[in-house]
């Protein structure tokens, strides 16, 4: 019930918003410490962050600022406006981006040019298995949370009514390759459930990079992909050392000798339904 209220009031903060500046204003720019980031007019998700406390993910953002050094190619897969693509750019060679979402797409490619980088190709594709059309979700208070369409659909899916529009997939391996993009050295993903799609588009990518940093959410594979813990990590695990939980589990977990315990912690988040941001490494 907590849930749904908090859903409805984002609903009603992000129509008064609409009401108080007019029907032509479209979007707002922030200054802040990730940058100056222009973002959705209604979005009261990460707009609410960037206007009220002038930051985004800072603790997310440190970790990752830790994790780059000025030499390495890093791509952020699931860019939205670029609250972290923007300040991660400014540490490292390049960065290359992919955005399903058109509208924040739009955004995000305007936050390059409002920070005035030139190491940053961004591309309007969602990253999957196979190069193909998909049904995907376009929600407007929480911009960040749109998705491809689950199939089992959630009151915190569609409460604020998204539109469903079709847009064009890619597969990482398949895109890196006919486009002549450089390797990665690390991977950063958060694009709401299709992260178990990314990964089966992406072996020979996962197996040149140095980190993956992705979200692990259980209603996301339950409902959005449909399957299981063991099949979305047998597709991460075989390319990496050693795992770090950003909030569940202090310390680095060895990989090559400690499983049962990565196993044990993902069972506990999954049947209590808490999500986490997971950092796979070949390097402890």
């Amino acid at each position: 019930m907590g849930h749904r209220i908090n859903f409805l009031k984002q609903r009603i903060f992000s129509a008064i918003r609409k009401r108080v500046l007019g029907k032509y204003a479209e979007g707002v720019i922030y200054n802040t410490a990730n940058g100056l980031l222009s973002a959705p007019l209604d979005d009261v998700s990460v707009g609410k962050a960037l206007g009220f406390k002038g930051a985004y993910d800072t603790p997310e953002l440190k970790s990752l600022q830790e994790l780059i050094s000025p030499s390495d190619v890093i791509y952020v897969v699931g860019t939205h406006i670029g609250a972290l693509l923007v300040p991660l750019a400014k540490a490292c060679k390049e960065v290359i981006g992919y955005e399903a979402n058109p509208e924040t797409y739009g955004y995000v490619c305007i936050n390059v040019q409002l920070n005035n980088l030139n190491n940053v190709r961004v591309f309007n594709f969602a990253v999957g298995d196979t190069a193909r059309k998909i049904e995907f979700y376009q929600n407007r208070s929480n911009s960040g949370g749109s998705k491809i369409k689950p199939q089992i659909d959630k009151y915190y899916y569609n409460y604020d009514s998204p539109k469903t529009i079709a847009v064009s997939m890619v597969s990482l391996d398949e895109h890196i390759e006919g486009a002549q993009l450089p390797t990665p050295q690390g991977i950063i993903m958060d694009i709401e459930g299709s992260e178990f799609y990314a990964l089966k588009g992406m072996p020979q990518t996962l197996a040149r990079t140095r980190f993956l940093y992705i979200e692990y959410v259980p209603h996301h594979l339950e409902n959005i992909s449909g399957v299981s813990n063991k099949e979305f990590f047998d597709l991460i695990l075989p390319f990496f050392k050693a795992v770090r939980f950003m909030r569940h589990h202090d310390g680095v977990i060895d990989l090559t000798s400690n499983t049962q315990l990565f196993h044990k912690i993902i069972k506990s988040m999954y049947g209590n339904g808490a999500s986490d941001d997971l950092l796979f490494m070949n390097t402890n």
